[in-house]
């Protein structure tokens, strides 16, 4: 019977999903039109000013509107406007020009409140050059489908926690969602706090999506910042975990839902995955819960996602309990059997994957952790020879993150601006030791350099509750000291050396200078890192193991639950204060998508050094050159129409920045030569006597395919050996629990 009832409720769940979908697409979309003979007109010394006027005005809602015109020249733009004054609730495409080549144009609109005197205004400069047909609203049904798709990912994310519930019969599973949401209690707000790097993730996110739309997979050129000129973030970043929020933009999320979406699902993996790891690490499922919120809740954590929002440091902080967890699996568990090995190095393979594809300098900072514990174990790992485990997981890590790796070692050789900051001093942003245990602080500012001191400095420090759980394990050092023999509280001592280290490694006592004087080896080894407060997340992360041996080893004593519940009050309060702090910044922001189109960003960082971005050639002054006549493009894409009748090829430059991946063919299929044109841009070599259309996109380089190719060799093996595994006998080595 019960299990007719959860058929019968995941069918129904489907079928809510299925029906809001079809009614997305099956609902007639409402269209109001702006008749263009209606049109008001003003004149000026310099321009010309048409005034379309809709008396009933426009309800709130997602717009696409499309204007049918013909013009003489392109030099002309539009407004939406509320009278005669720019309504601040109006969103809309800024910067998209009624071409004369088109007689149709596509915008975006979105109205967060109604509009009751709406009307469009164009602007033209050369003189009565446009004629207006007429300009329509159609209001589409995206809500619809956003509504749909919450739904499924709500329904999945209950159900796979109910099916864990099911399979263990965990109640303090529930206890550790709670810790998520919790965390995530400045996503309810619906506003963004802060923002130091929120700009950069949005346009990863949307170029993601626009590169998908041009045809790009998996993405190698952003074609979104700076006016559709394009990035090459994505040979220098791990994405693969913001493909899911750009699919989620396909499905008509705004992208400042999907960013949203992205934090709580981070809060919520982030709860979800320690309890579980810090549950295989100690065998105690309230201990597990109260390391998994010290974790969870840490300040540091909390300011990572919601103020600096480094959000490839934050999934890789998700993972690395995840790490540690599988990692000592793979040492305690002796019995080799096929169906252990293969389980615990799969389980090592997907933890190095997520952290590698969450954050390169975190996977580097990891390696210290790494060699520590290999040192640690050394014996255990000679002995039953776990390190031929490690090795073939290492193995398998790198096939199956080849198509990621190639692309970023060619990249990482080419010259950049980012290769050229040779004398930065990463000591100049170390901490004072005071900053360590502030509980909390006003989010505002950024690093500053150290001779600045603390004022106008953003808050870094360990936090209230990390502060007073660090006090708790200074506090029960000499009991354990009793006990220094045995093996928790050898990883008890361990752990807590391990915090110090990394919060020494934060400031300024350490000798940040030798670094400076020590060489290029250690300046590329550690001046990568740039700020040593990244180290907090390390001191994080083995103050929660700490406390979790801590805590074993004195188990017998009867104040133990009285302290592990003045621990849990003050872990709460301290992220309640967090959280209040955040939520009543001065700095609240709405993102629209219209503002991802307008493409102002550009870092630059992945362009070539001799590119002067404050003199890029814009495309109307690329269109000047006397070989090239016309230019069409969408996204990563370009046509290109070129004229070459003099008898030497020539260099034509166009509005693309150069990045590896681009290639320039023909409608005959022949390809053409592509080297670096005005500013970085991409220069087409365009042979003597040449007349027709070339084509620019990104594709995949012979050696790039090769390596996706052995990728996803990799990733079917990998699944293929994870859905045959054997089963495991109840009360072997791999199923601890029952020892």
């Amino acid at each position: 019977m019960k299990t007719k009832l959860k058929v019968g409720i995941i069918i129904a769940q489907v079928a809510l999903v299925a029906l809001i979908s079809v009614l997305s697409v099956v609902l007639p979309c409402r269209t109001i039109t702006l008749d263009g003979s209606r049109i008001q007109y003003a004149y000026s010394m310099q321009e010309t000013n048409y005034y379309i006027g809709l008396t009933d005005g426009l309800p709130v809602g997602s717009y696409e509107v499309f204007f049918y015109y013909t013009a003489a020249t392109g030099n002309n733009y539009y407004e939406f406007t509320d009278d005669d004054s720019t309504c601040s609730q109006i969103h809309y495409d800024r910067d998209l020009n009624l071409l004369p080549e088109n007689t149709v144009q596509k915008a975006h609109m979105y109205l967060t409140a109604p509009c009751s005197h709406f009307q469009v205004k164009l602007t033209e400069f050369d003189g009565e050059s446009i004629s207006v047909d007429r300009v329509e609203f159609v209001q589409n049904h995206s809500d619809l489908r956003v509504l749909a798709v919450s739904l499924g990912l709500l329904f999945i994310v209950s159900n796979l926690i109910a099916v864990w519930y099911a399979k263990t019969k965990d109640k303090w599973i529930f206890a550790a969602v709670l810790i998520g949401l919790i965390a995530a209690l400045p996503v309810y707000t619906g506003y963004l706090t802060g923002g130091h790097d929120l700009t950069f993730h949005l346009y990863r996110i949307e170029g993601i999506k626009d590169a998908l739309l041009s045809g790009q997979f998996p993405v190698r050129v952003a074609p979104t910042p700076f006016y559709g000129y394009g990035n090459a973030n994505p040979q220098y970043y791990p994405e693969l975990f913001l493909y899911v929020p750009a699919f989620l933009r396909f499905a008509g999320f705004s992208i400042h839902a999907v960013f949203l979406i992205m934090l709580f699902a981070i809060h919520l993996g982030t709860a979800l995955i320690s309890y579980a790891s810090f549950d295989a690490l100690f065998q105690d499922k309230k201990k597990a819960v109260l390391i998994s919120a010290l974790y969870t809740l840490a300040f540091y954590r909390i300011e990572t996602v919601h103020y600096r929002y480094a959000i490839g440091e934050a999934l890789a902080m998700m993972f690395f309990p995840l790490f540690l967890a599988a990692f000592m699996r793979l040492v305690r568990e002796q019995k080799k059997d096929f169906a252990t090995k293969r389980r615990n190095i799969l389980l090592l393979v997907v933890t190095f994957t997520a952290i590698l594809q969450s954050h390169l300098l975190s996977c580097l900072m990891l390696v210290f952790v790494g060699m520590i514990l290999l040192f640690t174990y050394a014996k255990k790992i000679i002995r039953n020879r776990t390190w031929i485990d490690l090795l073939i997981a290492g193995l398998i890590t790198v096939l199956l993150n080849l198509w990621f790796i190639l692309p970023l070692k060619q990249a990482m050789g080419l010259n950049y601006y980012m290769r050229a900051e040779t004398n930065f001093d990463i000591g100049e942003n170390a901490l004072f030791v005071s900053q360590l245990f502030f509980p909390t602080g006003e989010f505002d500012g950024v690093t500053e350099d150290i001779i600045h001191g603390i004022r106008g400095e953003m808050p870094l420090s360990m936090g209230l509750s990390c502060g007073f759980v660090f006090v708790l394990l200074l506090l029960i050092v000499p009991m354990i000291w009793k006990k220094r023999k045995e093996h928790e509280a050898k990883m008890f001592f361990l752990s807590l050396a391990l915090t110090v280290l990394y919060m020494f490694l934060c400031t300024n006592l350490f000798p940040w200078y030798l670094v400076r004087e020590g060489g290029k080896i250690f300046v590329k080894l550690f001046g990568v890192i740039q700020f040593p407060w990244r180290y907090l997340s390390f001191a994080t992360l083995f103050e929660c193991v700490a406390l979790g041996y801590g805590l074993k080893c004195v188990e017998k004593e009867k104040w133990v639950q009285t302290v592990s519940m003045l621990t849990a009050a003050v872990i709460l309060i301290g992220a309640l204060f967090t959280a209040q702090k955040l939520v009543q910044s001065d700095n609240p922001r709405r993102v629209y998508d219209e503002q991802m189109r307008n493409r102002r960003y550009i870092t630059k960082d992945y362009l070539d050094i001799n590119t002067d971005i404050y003199n890029i050639p814009f495309e109307d002054v690329l269109l000047g050159q006397p070989y090239l006549d016309a230019v069409h493009k969408s996204g990563s894409n370009l046509d290109a129409e070129v004229v070459n009748d003099t008898i030497c090829a020539q260099v034509v430059s166009v509005p693309l920045f150069l990045f590896p991946g681009y290639t320039a063919w023909d409608d005959g299929g022949n390809k053409y030569e592509l080297q670096s044109g005005s500013d970085g841009c991409i220069g087409i070599v365009v042979p003597s006597g040449y007349h027709g259309t070339i084509h620019v996109g990104v594709k995949e380089k012979p050696d790039w395919l090769v390596a996706d190719g052995l990728s996803l060799v990799t990733l079917f093996g990998c699944v293929l050996l994870w859905i045959l595994r054997l089963p495991v006998k109840k009360g072997s080595p791999a199923n601890p629990r029952s020892r």
